[in-house]
């Protein structure tokens, strides 16, 4: 036999991808980004690009990477989205990755907490894009940080960050008007509280646990508010 020295493993082998029936025959090149690897007419092996296109893909990993995501205590799934072979977080072996819920194809609920030890989410919160999420629970982990004002969760309905490290002022979120639970109770968030003027229907509000101002606005404008932890 001889020495094919094309192949990249330079073994001894009878040379072949000459016309022979092995061109297209399945291989692996090691990329965990490319799909269906197949032996080419060089003798390489390569197979397709697998472009991660999911709508809400690009948000997802960039919390993940924010918040030191292959430290979680579950991010099945997401790990596999980080590697490029699951680019749909609707869909990973049949199921979302962990946490996800979905409808028509899209991210509705993000669940990153069990209310006791969260989920070992550690740094610092990004400006969420994800315009179809619904729920966001991300209590009892370590994000840091101010608290944003979600401009681009603009249907998101309940909003639960409890017993985390964030810090400064609590915004208006004047983009937020469908929300209907508001829960920042146990961080460290400082200054005036709104009077959430652009939230009409906000039902719950936990305030509990920071160092804020202890005026309290009469919170006119929330005609719907039944329960308030200050």
């Amino acid at each position: 036999s001889d020495n094919n020295l094309q192949l990249p493993w330079q073994g001894d082998h009878i040379p072949f991808c000459n016309g022979e029936d092995e061109i297209g025959a399945p291989c692996n090149d090691n990329d965990p980004l490319t799909t269906d690897d197949q032996i080419q007419d060089d003798c390489s092996c390569s197979g397709d690009s697998q472009d991660c296109t999911h709508p809400d893909y690009a948000g997802l990993m960039e919390l993940y990477n924010s918040t030191g995501g292959d430290n979680w205590t579950f991010n099945n799934g997401w790990k596999e989205g980080l590697e490029g072979t699951s680019c749909d977080p609707c869909d990973w072996n049949g199921i979302p990755w962990f946490g996800i819920e979905c409808e028509n194809n899209r991210v509705v609920s993000l669940n990153l907490s069990n209310s006791v030890a969260g989920n070992n989410l550690i740094g610092i919160m990004p400006n969420l894009s994800l315009n179809r999420l619904e729920f966001l629970n991300l209590t009892a982990n370590n994000i840091e940080g101010p608290l944003l004002n979600f401009e681009f969760l603009t249907n998101l309905r309940q909003l639960i960050l409890n017993s985390n490290n964030l810090t400064g002022p609590i915004p208006n979120f004047e983009f937020l008007p469908n929300l209907n639970n508001l829960d920042i109770g146990g961080n460290s968030l400082s200054g005036a509280i709104p009077n959430f003027q652009f939230l009409p229907n906000l039902d719950f509000l936990n305030l509990a646990g920071n160092n804020l101002n202890e005026a309290i606005p009469n919170f006119e404008f929330i005609s719907s508010l039944r329960y308030i932890l200050l």
